[in-house]
Parts: structure tokens; sequence; C-alpha cells
């Protein structure tokens, strides 16, 4: 690798959906310096900019309104299953409603819905936030980041923090581009970099969603915190050629029919009970069960579209379903389907105004960890962005304006750049090659650790993880900067899946998206505790605290 470059910036923010997007906004507005990098594209590849839900709060023209915060805090909590921090759920509940109305300052335009009596509509709060959403959302936040002066290194791969003494002061990485290694001086640094869908073979996360956030964290010395709490979501199409996405929700969807390899329908036989509201992660197990139980098809069930008049997917949402599609005919063919990682609900642990147990590190989004406790609410996820989106980049920011900026020492520089360079000179092998080593955490992680876990999957789990980590880990190569930034994510893809077993295998219960077929109740008494993880002399160490509990207790 070349010599490299040094930028120095008062605050560093790595990542740029929503959450990442709205802090470099909010620093800026402090009179500070800033630096946003992203692997791919600023502001237009990412879970954000693909979000099809909406935004969840007390404020007017949102799907999921709420007449109060207070009624927004106590659903947050009891869908976590109490297991989250709830002085953060309250800062969500209680936070969203302005931080909403603000978006329309930094040019973000919802939907009048009565446009002929446009004055009144807005007066009244006629407006529509949920059909906003991804881009809508991303690209006038762009727009008003580039005007606020934000500098941006897009396609630019940061593959670790650096630290002096407790302190992060930068990080370093290089530019998919070019050769160079890029050196970024810090005085705060914030992680917005999303969650770690990829390390499942089966997702409807992003690619570029590969965990790099827990990983450098985790490498540094931050502390993670309940890193089991992977949520599966919607059944995702598993058909060859066709995008690996989830199926719609559209009125045809909803008259579908889940079926296995016999032709049963089968969710009834799981959930006997009249009047039961079906969950995404419990209809996520029991399509698990199937495949697990043998009564799958090319590891997936089927959902049977062939009873559906047509008239019925002439409805929008229904002719876009059929888009997806592309040409495979849902009214005469059944479609494979499995459960797909949607979103890590644990992550680095925050408090209340995002910093990290790392002095100078802050993180925001899907990569931080105690909002949404064992199970996220819908509608969450961007609510929680743009609240503590802007929560981090205010205090990095009074941070960056009360220290002096710390150097990076030459020791460190060199060290950094001869990571890169080691990769890039060693010899070429197929054991080595960065795509395959992906493949086979990946497929380690659909086969172990899926919507139902138990003892002896997990140990295989790590197992599988440490003989990929001890075999092939130290003869991954690359020939070119995108090869490298393949041989980087392979590498956090290993320690976060490491982090994610090795968590399930310590929380001994069931509780929201986790479920141990071995433990398969929910354990108040041993359990109301979030599990620790974080690296100590070369080592991955576990413990647990007792959940922050300010007012509502589990009855």
């Amino acid at each position: 690798m070349r010599e490299g470059h040094t930028i120095s910036t008062d605050v560093l923010v790595i990542g740029s959906g929503l959450a990442g997007m709205r802090a470099a906004i909010e620093a800026r507005r402090q009179d500070v310096s800033v630096s946003l990098v992203d692997k791919t594209l600023i502001g237009v590849i990412s879970n954000s900019a693909f979000a099809g839900g909406s935004l969840r709060g007390t404020a007017p023209g949102i799907r999921h309104r709420y007449d109060d915060p207070e009624t927004h805090f106590k659903e947050t909590v009891e869908c976590g299953e109490y297991l989250g921090d709830q002085r953060l759920a309250e800062i969500l509940a209680f936070e969203a409603p302005s931080r909403i109305q603000e978006l329309k300052e930094l040019g973000v335009e919802p939907i009048v819905l009565n446009r002929e009596r446009q004055d009144e509509a807005i007066k009244r709060g006629l407006v529509h936030w949920a059909r906003v959403g991804g881009t809508g959302l991303l690209l006038p936040l762009l727009k008003t980041a580039k005007k606020m002066g934000i500098k941006m290194y897009p396609l630019t791969v940061i593959f670790d923090l650096v630290k002096v003494r407790n302190t992060v002061v930068g990080a370093t990485g290089f530019r998919i581009t070019g050769r160079e290694p890029l050196f970024f001086e810090a005085r705060s640094t914030i992680l917005a970099t999303g969650g770690a869908g990829e390390i499942y073979e089966r997702n409807y996360t992003t690619k570029n969603t590969t965990g790099s956030g827990y990983a450098m964290a985790y490498r540094a010395g931050a502390e993670l915190i309940d890193m089991e709490l992977v949520q599966f979501g919607d059944p995702i199409i598993c058909e060859p050629g066709l995008p690996m996405w989830q199926i719609v929700d559209c009125k045809a969807e909803k008259e579908g029919v889940l079926r296995n390899a016999l032709g049963e329908a089968f969710l009834q036989r799981h959930f006997p009970s009249e009047g039961l509201e079906l969950t995404k992660s419990m209809v996520s197990r029991a399509i698990y069960k199937e495949i697990l139980e043998g009564r799958g098809d090319r590891g997936a069930v089927f959902v049977d579209f062939t009873h559906v008049p047509k008239e019925v997917w002439d409805e929008a949402r229904g002719r876009y379903l059929i888009n997806i599609l592309r040409g495979f005919d849902p009214q005469r063919q059944l479609i494979h389907v499995a459960p797909g990682a949607l979103k890590n609900v644990g992550g680095v642990r925050i408090n209340e105004v995002c910093e990290t147990s790392l002095n100078g590190l802050y993180a925001a989004g899907e990569v931080s960890g105690l909002v949404h406790g064992a199970a996220r609410l819908g509608g969450n996820a961007l609510s929680g962005c743009i609240v503590f989106g802007a929560r981090a980049g205010e205090s990095a920011a009074r941070r960056a304006l009360s220290i002096e900026i710390a150097k990076m020492e030459r020791g460190q520089i060199d060290a950094k750049r001869e990571k890169l360079s080691e990769i890039m000179e060693r010899p070429a092998s197929e054991e080595g090659r960065p795509k395959g080593i992906k493949k086979r955490v990946k497929s380690i992680m659909l086969k172990y650790v899926g919507p139902i876990s138990n003892r002896g999957n997990l140990e295989n789990a790590i197992q599988a993880l440490n003989q990929v980590r001890r075999e092939r880990l130290p003869k991954i190569f690359a020939r070119s900067p995108r090869q490298l930034r393949d041989a980087i994510e392979a590498v956090d893809m290993i320690d976060v899946a490491e982090l994610v077993a090795r968590s399930a295998l310590f929380r001994t219960e069931s509780r929201g998206c986790h479920f141990r077929s071995d433990y398969p109740t929910r354990d108040d008494e041993n359990w109301l505790r979030n599990v620790m993880v974080r690296m100590k002399k070369g080592e991955m160490e576990l413990s647990t605290q007792p959940v922050v509990t300010t007012r509502l207790r589990p009855e």
C-alpha cells in the first residue's frame, strides 16, 4: 500500500444511512467540521434508503401514530419484553414527535393529503410522513448536508478504530477506487454503520450490511450488549433468479397460505389457539421448524397464491409484487420462501447521549443496542435513527469543541498500513478467497443460528467459525481494493457471527426474537438481564447486568 493520507476533522461519522446523515447534520449545526464516510455511495445504498416502513410516534400524518408519547413508550417496552433500557425507550417516545416535525426544516417534504386546500391541510396536520420513507427521507437530508459543507468520502472503507489509551482518536480506511490508505484524526467519532444481516445466507438487508461497526467497536474494546437478538421478519423469496426480497404486504399476500413440502397449511398446527395474533418472529419460527423437521423443500417452504382471484392482484401493491416476481406466475406456481434476517436488535452499548464505553466514540441507529429491548416495534427503527442520530451528533460535537485533537502515533499508522499490505501481498489460494470465506460464514449461521437455536447447534456454530478463523483467515488475500473490501468484510463477519452465537448460547431462556428450543420459556427471575460482551486480553468475555427499569415492570 502507498504511504497514505491523514485527514483531520472535529467529528467523524462512519455510515450514511438515516442515523449517520442525521448525526452529521446535527454535529455541523454546532459549527464544527464534519466528515461523513461510507463504503458505498453516500446516502444512497443503505437499509434506510430501502426502508419500506414508516415513522412511529405522537405526530400528525404518520401511520403509527399515538395519542400521547406515554402510550408509545409503554408499547415499546412491552414489545421488547422489558429487556431494553427504559431511559432510552422514554427518550425515543417523547422526543420522536419534535424530531419528526423537524425533518421539514431539513428539507424533507411530507405528502399533503388535501392539495386543493393545502394551507388548511398543513395547519390541521393533514400531512403524511408515512409515505416519505427510504430515499424520500435520505435524499433531502443529503442535499441539506451538502449545503451545510459536510465533507463526504464515498467508496471509502473504514476497517479499524484507532485508540490512544481508552480514547478513540479516529479511524483508518482506504478508498475502493485507489490504493491509498486514509487516516482520519477526529476529536469525536460516531458509528452509524447499521446491522449485520449479511452474516446470514438469507436476509433482506443490503449487501454492505456486514456488521463492520460491531466488529470495529469490539476489537477496540467497547462493550456490546444483547448481540444474540437477531430479528427475522416476513418470509423472503427463495427462488433461483428472483431477488431475495420479502413478500410485499398487499391484499393478495394476506390471502396467501404457507404450505410445507407435503402441501399442508402448517401454521394452525403450531398456533392452534383461536384469535392469536402472530408476530413475524412467531411465523419465522414455525417455518424454520418445518424445515428442521424435514418438511421443507430446498431449505424453504411455500407460499400458495394459486387460489387468489386475478382481480385481487390489480391493486397497486399487488402489481408491485408481480413485478418483483419477474415473470414467475404466482397464480400457477407455489413460491419458495424462508425466514430472512431483518435486524440486529442488540449492538454497541450507549447511554442517553449516545456515548459508548470508550471515550470519544458514539453510536446511533441499528449499530447501537438497548433501545428496543428483545424485539423492535415496527416503525421504531426510522424514528430511533432520527432521535438518536441527532443526539449522537450534538453530543459528539460538544465534546469536539471542548478538547484538542489527538494525533495518531506513527507506530499506529504504520501498523494499520502493514495490515492492509499483508493482505494485498499474500499469495492467492482457494481457501483464502474472501468471497468464499464470507459464503462459509453465511452458511454456518443459516444452519445453526436461525430463528430457533439450541445448545448443540450453537456450539457447532462456534466450532465451525473458529475453524474458519484458524484455517482460512491466515490465508485471506486481495488483488485489488475492491477485493480488499471483501477481505475486511469477511474478517468482520466472522467476529460478528461469533458474537451472536456466543451471546445466544449464554442466554438460557427465550425472549422476544431470541428463541432457544432447549429453554423455550421466558425467565424473568434469572434473565431480566442484559448480556454484555467485550474483548479482554484477546478473548471474548461475556457477563450480565440488570436491565435498567425506570417505571414499567413485567406483570
